[in-house]
C-alpha cells in the first residue's frame, strides 16, 4: 500500500476538471455532509466539487 501524498492537483473522474486536495490536511471534501468511498485504484481520482454534489443527489 502506497502513502497518500499532502496536497495535490487532481482531474475529476467524472469530468476532467482540475481541482485541489489535501487528503491529510484540510480538504474541502471533508466539509461536505456526504461522503462517497474513495478511489480505490491509481486509475481512478476524487470527484470535484460539483460532481460529487450531483452524485451524492442521485443517491438520495
Amino acid at each position: 500500500m502506497s502513502a497518500l501524498p499532502t496536497a495535490m492537483t487532481v482531474r475529476c473522474s467524472q469530468c476532467g476538471v482540475a481541482f485541489g486536495c489535501d487528503p491529510l490536511g484540510d480538504c474541502w471534501c471533508k466539509e461536505e455532509s456526504y461522503r462517497l468511498p474513495m478511489p480505490v485504484s491509481d486509475a481512478e481520482s476524487c470527484l470535484c466539487p460539483k460532481c460529487l454534489r450531483e452524485a451524492a443527489e442521485q443517491m438520495r
